[in-house]
């Protein structure tokens, strides 16, 4: 197979009900509440060297789409699911399966992946995957539509539990361009937040979604914002890669 893709042989699953949260995420974002953000996955890529904390999306019982960047040079995964306000009990999985885009070459360029888990996941109010788009998403810019992203809050503010959420707005291409630079490209999409909150780099790989068809349906994948910035980021956009998608997790919903 041309993509890459890591396989050891152990997979651990435990379940666990720690307060303690990944921190340096979601910068003044809003607590979100009960049952908000099930899709949403907090990853911890691990090798013998260091370690890496990214957001990641269940887009089926199988599988967590994240950022390529938060898998390339890692060889296991740590996967915590299911927390939210209310609700500090989570599910925590180990994998050591994962597939880069074989296209990949750092941020905002083909910067996706995904992570296999060890066991299929029963489906709860707290844990189920987000509404993926179709191939008529490719042809829509999303300019103007209200975006939220989850993460956790930063160490100044809260370092202990729940999510939290930004609200943005799609911007369009030569406006984020000034911001972020010419390595922007059709490939991307960029929002800016509305009130207040961004993402950090600990939140690179988390969903961005709106609200479509009564569902709250995923467009982007977190890649890249930079302080200068204020509140712009950047993601990969999701559309355009579905036969990619499919193709790996052979249509598993």
């Amino acid at each position: 197979m041309a993509f890459a893709i890591v396989f050891l042989v152990f997979a651990l699953t435990v379940i666990s009900t720690s307060k303690a949260g990944p921190a340096g995420r979601i910068i003044n974002g809003n607590t979100i509440d009960e049952n908000d953000f099930p899709w949403h996955a907090s990853i911890e890529a691990i090798d013998s060297n260091e370690t890496k904390e990214c957001g990641g999306t269940i887009i089926s019982s199988e599988w967590i789409l994240t950022a390529g960047q938060c898998v390339k040079g890692f060889d296991s995964f740590k996967i915590i699911l299911g927390r939210n306000e209310s609700n500090y009990s989570q599910l925590t999985l180990y994998s050591n399966v994962s597939v880069l885009h074989p296209d990949y070459s750092g941020p905002l360029s083909n910067d996706l992946a995904l992570i296999k888990l060890p066991i299929p996941l029963e489906f709860s109010d707290q844990i189920k995957p987000v509404k993926l788009p179709n191939k008529s998403h490719q042809l829509i810019t999303f300019v103007g539509c209200k975006s939220r992203i989850a993460g956790w809050e930063t160490p100044s503010l809260a370092n202990d539990g729940p999510l939290y959420f930004a609200e943005l707005s799609v911007i369009e291409k030569s406006k984020c361009i000034q911001y972020l630079g010419s390595q922007i490209t059709d490939k991307n999409i960029c929002a800016e937040a509305l009130k207040k909150g961004n993402i950090t780099p600990g939140d690179y790989g988390a969903a961005l979604v709106i609200f479509e068809d009564a569902a709250w349906m995923q467009i982007g994948v977190a890649s890249f914002t930079q302080p200068a910035s204020g509140t712009m980021s950047a993601y990969m956009r999701l559309p355009l890669y579905l036969d990619w998608i499919n193709q790996e997790t052979q249509g598993t919903q």
